[in-house]
């Protein structure tokens, strides 16, 4: 058993309750092909939880919960039973809360653990049942208000709540939910409206009755991913109050319901949602500040009296694709004060009373998109409607006096015959149906597959010092090498620091895990692996090497003698050196060098939630990997900034915040190739994130090779040099959905040196002899350029800029523009000859479309030589979006 040193909180703990002193580290897993197994310290039941439905548990909990984080944080397991809990409950920072669940679409009837929420009734603003702290989880877990009554519903408190820290100007960071039924709670979760970053809900189920999620005040990514929001999840639980008289809930949730509201997000990543049976289904307002932006795939709401309700965003808006928006009433409803974009690609529409009834000041533009039933009414701002279908022969397109321009382009409908009433005239409305070929979008059937495992459960637990002072190197490496000779197995590493001054090897088959079932910030130590081997040498040795079918879970990185201004090289931190291999919920503070999978092959690599600050390469993937996914990677300068680290292991350095963030920035966006990408094929990237960088996102080639079909959806890039630099490509066409690109500089620095020229969104390089294809693009900062193409064709298809500096240039290659929507004047386009053909259809421009620095008035024009095709392209005078 691995010795701790016992806190002072942990013993008055101990000596409170005279429950066990200490943990029991075990394996447990989960029933299902996507559970990978959890290493748990403590049960409620240590601390004297009964699970009779009857007996109150909340104490037990509480001090399971307690005792937990007074080790440094891990996970506390609830197992299958019913627990009474009359008081709220707080999941401290680096701790998971942990039971048996199933799955709700597949088991309709509520099992495995399941918490009785006896707190709260009647009191609509009081505290949340469970609070989370930066870094915690709530996992596997059911919530159910037995008191609650579908025939005479009453106000409860949020379920759960994440809440301010006390450290870093009270921000919380990652707060979990993963595969948790909400049976029938008066309001789900709630982030904000703190100061909150980092949400991250997975496989959240249930019937909320008056709101589902609410968000505001999100400032770094939050994520949704698998939501399922109906009044079938409570109707068919099985439990005791489970609704006898269905049709009064079902008619209570469409009078009163909203199931997912976003105030102020930044860049909320959304994907695989479904929702029915509210009166809203997304519902968009504006905060005391102002409103979010967005995107959102495969989000479908059907049966509810308004799919989607938006009253404000800010200039950036709101993307969707592969979604669809079915209202009793309406399907889409913006506004009377809305601005800003909307960008709908590849969905489908449908309302009793309208389909869309666009609002406001701000532009909605749809490609290929099927409008099923219900009117598209414009009473106010701009509508661009191309590759479309409307399949109600009664459907009909209303340009009301309010609208300020309007492009029809390449639509079909039902009889043949286009239906579409204008209301005066308006030379901003332009209606071309003749027939037209573009890209197709790309489809994602469901989010990446998880469930990720060692060979085998058998657990060894390593026995070192881990307050940093000693080498744990070998202690380390000996627990690898016993479950490696085992067969497989999971190395565990309780909260803590370990000193390594050589290098792991995890052997096949094995894991090498932290205290971290969940991803966490570094403000959460839990734990932490400190490397000192490699300094000064860039090539050399890796921290961890991952052979064929092993793993990295949980853990972070920090390298006590990096330190700015002044960085060190050091060589990797992690490489692989075979197929299936995965790295989970691991994060550094300040690695040189991250992920390595170029160097050998990896094919079939996982990697999910990689986090971090690094300096010169986030993650490389090349050397001819297939079907490798890369997830929800999240790269910024404050899991550098935001944390103690620096105080704690190195007490004698001390900083101005605002100069070590700059110096920091300016590095990265001088060195960093944030997620590098060779030699690889059928590559999954999926709602990644990246902050500061020379190349956000980058394809190279790598001995004479690039990479090969594969998808990028959700990807942003923000704070960078160059956001998307595609230097190589050859073959399929690389195709991205749900870009979010930002070319800036620090908006307050006052100091020259710390600016950065040729800033661009978009670099297609010469060595591109395939088209990149970009559906649903939204651009913003501060670039010199839109976008260089020196070779390939680059398709943007639906896109918003908020900037674009001094526009396209294309110096070889060729450019499609398609649908898009330009906030701010200038020159749109430059070039001297052509050797591909410039297309621009059906896009609008605030003062006109420029190019080379002249305005070209006509709206629908060919060039002489038939290399430049204008349709459908409005000048518009109105469509800068205010936030």
């Amino acid at each position: 058993m691995n010795k701790h040193i016992i806190t002072p909180l942990f013993l008055l703990t101990i000596l409170c309750t005279g429950f066990a002193a200490e943990p029991n580290w075990r394996v447990i897993q989960q029933p299902g092909p996507e559970q990978s197994p959890t290493v748990i310290g403590f049960t409620v039941q240590d601390f004297g939880a009964k699970g009779d439905g009857a007996t109150d548990d909340t104490t037990a909990f509480q001090q399971a919960l307690d005792a937990m984080a007074a080790l440094g944080g891990g996970v506390v397991y609830a197992p299958t039973g019913r627990y009474a809990l009359r008081n709220t409950l707080t999941i401290p920072r680096g701790v998971t809360l942990c039971g048996d669940w199933k799955n709700p679409t597949q088991n309709p009837e509520i099992g495995g653990t399941i918490l009785k929420v006896l707190t709260g009734k009647g009191k609509e603003d009081g505290p949340a049942f469970i609070s989370m702290k930066a870094s915690a989880g709530l996992k596997n877990i059911a919530l159910w208000h037995p008191e609650q009554n579908a025939s005479k519903i009453v106000p409860y408190p949020y379920a759960v709540e994440q809440i301010p820290d006390s450290q870093w100007n009270s921000i919380s960071h990652n707060v979990t939910l993963e595969n948790i039924t909400l049976v029938n709670a008066y309001q789900g979760f709630k982030a904000g409206p703190e100061n909150n970053c980092l949400h991250y809900l997975h496989h959240v189920y249930g019937t909320p009755l008056k709101t589902g999620i609410f968000i505001h005040h999100c400032t770094d990514i939050g994520r949704i991913e698998n939501l399922h929001f109906s009044p079938d999840f409570w109707i068919q639980s099985g439990l005791s109050n489970a609704p006898k008289f269905v049709n009064k809930l079902r008619n209570w949730l469409q009078e009163n319901g909203t199931a997912l509201h976003i105030i102020r997000s930044d860049w909320e990543y959304s994907s695989f949602i479904q929702i029915d049976g509210y009166k809203t289904g997304l519902y968009v307002t504006k905060g005391e500040f102002y409103g979010g932006n967005a995107q959102f795939y495969a989000l479908d709401i059907t049966d509810c009296d308004t799919a989607f309700h938006i009253e404000q965003a800010n200039s950036i808006g709101y993307a969707f694709a592969n979604s669809q928006f079915k209202g009793n009433r309406f399907g889409i409803l913006t506004g009377e004060t809305y601005g800003g974009p909307i960008l709908m690609h590849d969905c489908v529409v449908s309302g009793g009373e309208k389909a869309i009834l666009f609002q406001g000041r701000g532009r909605i533009g749809l490609q290929h998109c099927t409008l099923e039933k219900g009117d598209i009414s414009v009473e106010g701002g701009t509508l661009s409607l191309v590759d479309s279908d409307l399949t109600d022969n009664k459907s009909t397109i209303r340009l009301e006096h309010g609208c300020v321009a309007a492009t029809l382009i390449g639509n079909r409908f039902a009889g043949g015959k286009p239906r579409i009433k204008q209301s005066g005239k308006n030379e901003n409305i332009i209606i071309d149906h003749s027939p037209m070929e573009f890209a197709k979008l790309q489809e994602l059937k469901r989010s990446p597959k998880r469930g990720q495992k060692p060979a085998k459960n058998d657990l060894f637990v390593v026995t070192a010092a881990t307050d940093g002072s000693s080498d744990a190197t070998t202690a380390i490496q000996t627990a690898l090498d016993k479950a490696g000779k085992n067969g497989g197995g999971i190395v565990y590493l309780p909260a803590g620091y370990y000193m390594l001054k050589g290098h792991l090897t995890v052997p096949v088959g094995v894991e090498l895990r932290g205290s971290h079932e969940v991803p966490f910030h570094n403000m959460a130590k839990g734990t932490t692996l400190l490397p000192y081997a490699g300094k000064d040498d860039a090539n050399g040795t890796p921290t961890v090497t991952l052979l064929e079918k092993s793993g990295i879970r949980g853990l972070a990185f920090y390298y006590p003698e990096q330190a700015w201004p002044d960085f060190t090289p050091y060589p990797f931190t992690i490489q692989g050196k075979g197929a299936d291999i995965y790295v989970i919920h691991v994060s550094g503070v300040n690695m040189y060098q991250f992920v390595d999978f170029k160097t050998h092959r990896c094919d079939r690599h996982f990697v999910d939630y990689l986090a971090g600050c690094p300096l010169r390469t986030g993650i490389q993937v090349g050397g001819g990997s297939e079907n490798g996914v890369v997830a929800n990677v999240q790269f910024n300068p404050h899991y550098w900034m935001r944390t103690t680290f620096d105080d704690e292991l190195q007490k004698e350095l001390k900083y101005d915040e605002g100069i070590k963030f700059n110096s920091i920035w300016l590095f990265q966006k001088h060195n960093l190739d944030a997620l590098w990408f060779g030699d690889c094929v059928d590559q999954l990237q999926f709602e990644n994130f990246v902050f500061g960088s020379k190349f956000g996102l980058f394809f190279d080639t790598e001995n004479g090779r690039s990479s090969q079909g594969g998808m990028v959806l959700g990807h942003g890039t923000d704070g960078s040099r160059v956001s998307l630099y595609v230097k190589a490509a050859t073959g399929k066409p690389l195709s991205l959905i749900n870009s979010k690109l930002v070319a800036m500089d620090h908006m307050e620095s006052k100091n020259e040196s710390h600016n950065t020229t040729d800033k661009k969104y978009i670099w297609i390089g010469k060595d591109v002899n395939a088209e990149v294809h970009m559906f649903n693009t939204m651009m913003w900062g501060d670039p010199d350029d839109c976008a260089l193409i020196e070779n390939g064709r680059l398709v943007m298809q639906l896109a918003a800029y908020l900037q674009h500096g001094n526009g396209y240039i294309v110096e070889n290659g060729g450019l499609d523009m398609i649908n898009n929507h330009m906030q701010q004047p200038g020159n749109h386009l430059s070039f001297d000859t052509l050797s591909q053909p410039v297309r621009l259809i059906g896009c609008s421009m605030a003062e006109g479309l420029e190019i080379n620095n002249e305005v070209k008035p006509e709206k629908c024009w060919i060039s002489d030589d038939g290399m430049v095709e204008l349709l459908g392209v409005a000048a518009n005078n109105d469509v800068r979006s205010g936030r």
